[in-house]
Protein backbone atom coordinates (compact mmCIF):
# COMPACT_ATOMS: atom_id res chain seq x y z
CA UNK A 1 0.00 0.00 0.00
CA UNK A 2 1.16 3.76 -1.09
CA UNK A 3 0.20 5.86 1.09
CA UNK A 4 0.10 10.18 0.50
CA UNK A 5 -0.77 12.85 2.14
CA UNK A 6 -2.15 15.78 0.07
CA UNK A 7 -3.34 19.44 0.27
CA UNK A 8 -7.18 19.45 0.63
CA UNK A 9 -8.80 20.20 -2.55
CA UNK A 10 -12.21 21.05 -3.47
CA UNK A 11 -12.81 17.74 -5.23
CA UNK A 12 -12.04 16.02 -2.03
CA UNK A 13 -15.38 17.46 -0.68
CA UNK A 14 -17.48 14.79 -1.32
CA UNK A 15 -14.81 12.18 -0.09
CA UNK A 16 -14.28 14.00 3.34
CA UNK A 17 -17.94 14.12 3.74
CA UNK A 18 -18.27 10.08 3.09
CA UNK A 19 -15.14 9.63 5.84
CA UNK A 20 -17.05 11.50 8.23
CA UNK A 21 -19.95 9.42 7.86
CA UNK A 22 -17.91 6.54 7.81
CA UNK A 23 -16.23 7.16 10.95
CA UNK A 24 -18.74 9.11 12.84
CA UNK A 25 -19.81 6.26 15.17
CA UNK A 26 -16.90 6.61 17.28
CA UNK A 27 -14.92 5.50 14.27
CA UNK A 28 -17.63 3.06 12.80
CA UNK A 29 -19.88 3.87 10.37
CA UNK A 30 -22.52 6.14 11.21
CA UNK A 31 -25.19 5.65 7.81
CA UNK A 32 -27.54 4.19 10.19
CA UNK A 33 -27.85 6.68 12.45
CA UNK A 34 -28.61 9.61 9.97
CA UNK A 35 -31.24 9.96 7.26
CA UNK A 36 -29.22 12.90 5.57
CA UNK A 37 -25.84 11.31 4.97
CA UNK A 38 -24.39 14.79 4.51
CA UNK A 39 -25.51 16.19 7.88
CA UNK A 40 -22.28 14.99 10.26
CA UNK A 41 -19.81 16.49 6.88
CA UNK A 42 -21.75 19.87 7.55
CA UNK A 43 -21.16 19.75 11.28
CA UNK A 44 -17.81 18.42 11.54
CA UNK A 45 -15.86 18.94 8.26
CA UNK A 46 -17.67 21.72 5.98
CA UNK A 47 -16.86 24.74 8.26
CA UNK A 48 -13.00 23.71 8.16
CA UNK A 49 -12.53 23.11 4.34
CA UNK A 50 -14.91 25.62 3.33
CA UNK A 51 -13.57 28.29 5.58
CA UNK A 52 -9.82 27.50 5.98
CA UNK A 53 -9.04 25.04 3.36
CA UNK A 54 -5.15 25.74 3.48
CA UNK A 55 -5.46 23.65 6.84
CA UNK A 56 -6.89 20.69 5.61
CA UNK A 57 -4.95 17.79 4.49
CA UNK A 58 -6.07 14.48 2.77
CA UNK A 59 -4.35 10.98 3.01
CA UNK A 60 -4.33 9.00 -0.04
CA UNK A 61 -4.54 5.06 -0.10
CA UNK A 62 -3.27 3.87 -4.10
CA UNK A 63 -4.68 7.44 -5.02
CA UNK A 64 -8.04 6.94 -3.33
CA UNK A 65 -8.87 9.37 -0.20
CA UNK A 66 -8.84 7.67 3.05
CA UNK A 67 -8.70 9.82 5.69
CA UNK A 68 -8.56 13.73 6.64
CA UNK A 69 -6.75 15.95 9.22
CA UNK A 70 -8.80 19.65 9.43
CA UNK A 71 -7.79 22.24 12.09
CA UNK A 72 -7.49 26.17 12.43
CA UNK A 73 -4.44 27.52 12.80
CA UNK A 74 -6.06 30.89 14.81
CA UNK A 75 -9.35 29.23 16.78
CA UNK A 76 -10.56 33.05 17.49
CA UNK A 77 -10.06 34.18 13.49
CA UNK A 78 -11.79 31.03 12.84
CA UNK A 79 -14.91 31.08 15.19
CA UNK A 80 -15.47 34.70 13.94
CA UNK A 81 -15.38 33.13 10.31
CA UNK A 82 -17.72 30.58 11.04
CA UNK A 83 -19.94 33.50 12.79
CA UNK A 84 -20.03 35.49 10.01
CA UNK A 85 -20.10 33.18 7.31
CA UNK A 86 -21.48 29.51 7.94
CA UNK A 87 -23.82 30.38 10.68
CA UNK A 88 -25.20 33.08 8.61
CA UNK A 89 -25.83 30.96 5.86
CA UNK A 90 -27.61 28.63 8.34
CA UNK A 91 -29.56 31.81 9.31
CA UNK A 92 -30.34 33.02 5.54
CA UNK A 93 -31.98 29.00 5.11
CA UNK A 94 -34.49 29.30 7.83
CA UNK A 95 -35.50 33.12 7.04
CA UNK A 96 -36.34 31.92 3.62
CA UNK A 97 -38.08 29.35 4.41
CA UNK A 98 -40.30 30.57 7.43
CA UNK A 99 -41.05 33.65 5.23
CA UNK A 100 -42.08 31.01 2.23
CA UNK A 101 -43.89 28.62 4.89
CA UNK A 102 -45.80 32.13 6.16
CA UNK A 103 -46.55 33.61 3.24
CA UNK A 104 -47.70 30.78 1.14
CA UNK A 105 -49.09 28.29 3.51
CA UNK A 106 -50.92 31.05 6.05
CA UNK A 107 -51.17 34.39 3.91
CA UNK A 108 -52.15 33.25 0.29
CA UNK A 109 -54.16 30.41 1.56
CA UNK A 110 -56.05 32.30 4.60
CA UNK A 111 -56.11 36.15 3.65
CA UNK A 112 -55.78 35.86 -0.32
CA UNK A 113 -55.81 33.42 -2.49
CA UNK A 114 -55.72 35.37 -5.64
CA UNK A 115 -52.61 37.12 -4.61
CA UNK A 116 -49.84 37.94 -7.83
CA UNK A 117 -46.39 36.38 -7.40
CA UNK A 118 -45.36 40.46 -6.88
CA UNK A 119 -47.82 40.61 -4.20
CA UNK A 120 -46.25 37.69 -2.61
CA UNK A 121 -42.63 38.71 -2.78
CA UNK A 122 -43.45 41.76 -0.88
CA UNK A 123 -45.16 40.10 1.69
CA UNK A 124 -42.43 37.56 1.95
CA UNK A 125 -40.16 40.14 2.53
CA UNK A 126 -42.49 41.91 5.32
CA UNK A 127 -42.61 38.95 6.74
CA UNK A 128 -38.37 38.24 6.59
CA UNK A 129 -38.15 41.72 7.86
CA UNK A 130 -40.70 40.80 11.36
CA UNK A 131 -38.98 37.69 11.71
CA UNK A 132 -35.58 39.41 11.83
CA UNK A 133 -37.61 41.89 14.08
CA UNK A 134 -38.58 39.60 16.75
CA UNK A 135 -35.40 37.49 16.76
CA UNK A 136 -33.17 40.72 17.41
CA UNK A 137 -35.99 41.81 20.22
CA UNK A 138 -35.36 37.99 21.72
CA UNK A 139 -31.86 37.84 21.73
CA UNK A 140 -31.63 39.79 24.46
CA UNK A 141 -33.19 36.97 26.57
CA UNK A 142 -30.47 34.34 25.72
CA UNK A 143 -28.01 35.93 27.33
CA UNK A 144 -29.27 34.89 30.48
CA UNK A 145 -28.58 31.58 29.11
CA UNK A 146 -24.94 29.57 29.81
CA UNK A 147 -25.32 28.49 26.80
CA UNK A 148 -27.54 27.54 23.49
CA UNK A 149 -28.17 24.02 24.96
CA UNK A 150 -29.39 25.81 27.87
CA UNK A 151 -31.70 28.14 25.31
CA UNK A 152 -33.04 25.31 22.95
CA UNK A 153 -34.04 22.68 25.69
CA UNK A 154 -35.54 25.46 27.77
CA UNK A 155 -37.79 26.31 24.53
CA UNK A 156 -37.90 22.97 23.29
CA UNK A 157 -39.82 21.83 26.94
CA UNK A 158 -42.45 24.63 26.75
CA UNK A 159 -44.10 22.33 24.26
CA UNK A 160 -43.00 18.63 24.23
CA UNK A 161 -45.26 17.89 26.99
CA UNK A 162 -48.58 19.70 25.38
CA UNK A 163 -47.80 18.52 22.05
CA UNK A 164 -47.13 14.57 23.61
CA UNK A 165 -50.53 14.86 24.85
CA UNK A 166 -51.95 16.20 21.96
CA UNK A 167 -50.72 13.67 19.44
CA UNK A 168 -50.84 11.32 22.23
CA UNK A 169 -54.74 11.02 22.59
CA UNK A 170 -55.39 12.23 19.15
CA UNK A 171 -54.30 9.20 17.59
CA UNK A 172 -55.44 6.98 20.25
CA UNK A 173 -58.57 7.91 21.54
CA UNK A 174 -61.53 8.94 19.01
CA UNK A 175 -63.34 11.41 21.71
CA UNK A 176 -60.59 13.89 21.35
CA UNK A 177 -61.79 16.40 19.37
CA UNK A 178 -59.60 19.58 17.26
CA UNK A 179 -60.53 23.01 19.40
CA UNK A 180 -59.74 20.82 22.75
CA UNK A 181 -56.56 20.16 21.18
CA UNK A 182 -55.86 23.94 20.83
CA UNK A 183 -57.07 24.39 24.09
CA UNK A 184 -54.65 22.12 25.73
CA UNK A 185 -51.62 23.37 23.34
CA UNK A 186 -52.41 26.89 24.83
CA UNK A 187 -52.70 26.35 28.32
CA UNK A 188 -49.92 23.32 28.37
CA UNK A 189 -47.80 26.40 27.30
CA UNK A 190 -48.63 28.78 29.49
CA UNK A 191 -48.39 26.22 32.40
CA UNK A 192 -44.75 25.19 31.32
CA UNK A 193 -43.67 28.72 31.14
CA UNK A 194 -45.49 29.64 34.18
CA UNK A 195 -43.41 26.48 36.11
CA UNK A 196 -40.18 27.87 34.09
CA UNK A 197 -40.87 31.25 35.54
CA UNK A 198 -41.55 30.58 39.12
CA UNK A 199 -38.72 27.76 39.46
CA UNK A 200 -36.15 30.58 38.21
CA UNK A 201 -37.78 33.26 40.51
CA UNK A 202 -39.02 30.81 43.97
CA UNK A 203 -36.76 31.37 46.87
CA UNK A 204 -36.73 27.91 47.09
CA UNK A 205 -36.81 26.19 43.72
CA UNK A 206 -39.34 23.51 42.47
CA UNK A 207 -37.51 21.06 40.94
CA UNK A 208 -33.98 20.48 43.08
CA UNK A 209 -32.14 19.92 39.47
CA UNK A 210 -29.97 22.56 37.59
CA UNK A 211 -31.48 21.62 34.43
CA UNK A 212 -35.35 20.69 35.19
CA UNK A 213 -36.17 20.71 31.39
CA UNK A 214 -37.86 17.28 31.16
CA UNK A 215 -39.80 17.90 34.77
CA UNK A 216 -41.17 20.75 33.06
CA UNK A 217 -42.14 19.23 30.66
CA UNK A 218 -43.64 16.21 32.46
CA UNK A 219 -46.03 18.27 34.40
CA UNK A 220 -47.53 19.98 31.48
CA UNK A 221 -47.74 16.98 29.65
CA UNK A 222 -49.99 15.90 32.28
CA UNK A 223 -52.03 18.78 32.69
CA UNK A 224 -52.66 18.88 29.01
CA UNK A 225 -54.24 15.20 29.05
CA UNK A 226 -56.28 16.15 31.79
CA UNK A 227 -57.53 19.15 29.91
CA UNK A 228 -57.76 17.42 26.71
CA UNK A 229 -59.87 14.33 28.57
CA UNK A 230 -61.82 16.81 30.58
CA UNK A 231 -62.85 19.38 27.76
CA UNK A 232 -63.24 16.32 24.84
CA UNK A 233 -65.74 15.03 27.16
CA UNK A 234 -67.63 18.20 27.68
CA UNK A 235 -67.51 19.03 23.66
CA UNK A 236 -69.63 17.72 20.87
CA UNK A 237 -67.43 14.65 19.14
CA UNK A 238 -65.92 15.42 15.87
CA UNK A 239 -67.70 13.09 12.64
CA UNK A 240 -66.78 9.74 12.23
CA UNK A 241 -65.94 10.66 8.57
CA UNK A 242 -63.10 13.14 10.08
CA UNK A 243 -61.79 10.43 12.18
CA UNK A 244 -61.45 7.41 9.93
CA UNK A 245 -58.20 6.90 8.65
CA UNK A 246 -56.65 9.26 11.61
CA UNK A 247 -57.40 7.47 14.87
CA UNK A 248 -55.67 4.20 15.63
CA UNK A 249 -58.12 0.69 15.06
CA UNK A 250 -61.22 3.52 13.94
CA UNK A 251 -61.91 2.46 10.80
Amino acid sequence: MTFQIKQYHPDDHDSIYDICLKTGNSGKGAEHMHDDPMILGHIYAGPYINLEPESAFILHNEGHPCGYIIGAVDTQSFFNKVKSNWLMSSVDSALNSGATIWTKDVYQKFVKPDASPEHLLVVGRWITTAMLGIAIFFAQFATRFESIYDLSQTILSLFQGPSLAIIVLGMLWKRATGKTALISLISGVIFAGTLMWVNSNASVPLFQVSEPFLYVAWWSFVLSVVIVVVVSLMTPPEPESKLKGLVYRYE
